[in-house]
């Protein structure tokens, strides 16, 4: 994209270098560059940021039994998840034994990283609280809107935990703001800047298949939401409910999302 003059002074372009051998580049706010540049002590020309996945997780069985939705946490997979402050389990453990219901967040953030910015699991902080305090009444809501959605009685189904996106686009590892002001438009620049990689989006896609998904929750920020449901869309994935992100799941605005 060409930039303007306007634009040459507001905007400094920085590398997000990506595993799986992907750089890409993208404009943030010149004024946040410089204060990356100066704290991480940066001092050539090329801003160059690694960033490292945070894999999706297996969480909870839900099953229904004598009419009420139950929850069953798991214990940990070995030393993988070993930082997580929940039960969190491999995606490919009982992939042959049980569907999933996949819940969509947007990308790590601050809480799912250690103090040395390795991965630990998603949903560490307020969101993965809220999960685990909410998740059955969000699901009791789905049941409420459309009784043949989950499951049967007695059927065992896991909950497994996503981001569309496995990096954090907020890049507060490297600058330590809240995500607020200019610190959220940066979130969102670099997230759908990295969506827009075609092979982000089918790593995406081949995650969520592989979890053999019979109901898929949007709850990504309101921001970005549109582009996940999209994708969603035009890859025929059924059963798709959009809600709030789980950081405001004191209501949680479902609806269901027809395309067949």
């Amino acid at each position: 994209m060409e930039l303007s003059e306007e634009s040459g002074e507001k905007y400094k372009k920085v590398n997000l270098i990506l595993e799986d051998d992907c750089t890409i580049e993208v404009e943030i706010d010149k004024s946040i560059a410089e204060e990356i540049r100066k704290n991480n002590k940066i001092n050539s020309e090329n801003i160059d940021l690694k960033l490292s996945k945070v894999e999706d997780v297996y969480r909870y069985l839900i099953y229904y039994k004598k009419n009420k939705l139950l929850k069953k946490a798991l214990k940990k997979d070995g030393t993988k998840f070993s930082e997580s402050k929940y039960g969190d389990r491999s995606t490919g453990r009982d992939k042959n034994k049980y569907k999933s219901i996949v819940l969509l967040l947007e990308s790590p953030h601050c809480d799912e990283f250690d103090s040395n910015n390795n991965p630990i699991a998603p949903a560490q902080g307020e969101t993965g609280k809220l999960i685990d305090e909410k998740i059955l009444s969000v699901l009791d809501e789905i049941l409420r809107l459309d009784k043949n959605t989950i499951l049967a009685e007695d059927e065992k189904l896991r909950v497994i935990i996503a981001n569309p996106i496995q990096y954090q686009t907020s890049l507060y590892m490297y600058h330590n703001k809240k995500l607020e002001d200019e610190y959220q438009t940066l979130r969102n620049r670099c997230w759908r800047k990295i969506w827009d990689e075609k092979k982000i989006k089918d790593d995406f896609e081949k995650r969520i298949k592989q979890y053999n998904p019979v109901l898929i929750i949007n709850a990504c920020t309101y921001s970005l939401k549109d582009k996940v449901t999209k994708f969603l869309k035009d890859n025929k994935f059924e059963n798709v409910y959009t809600s709030y992100h789980p950081s405001y799941w004191k209501g949680f605005n479902i609806k269901k999302e027809d395309w067949f």
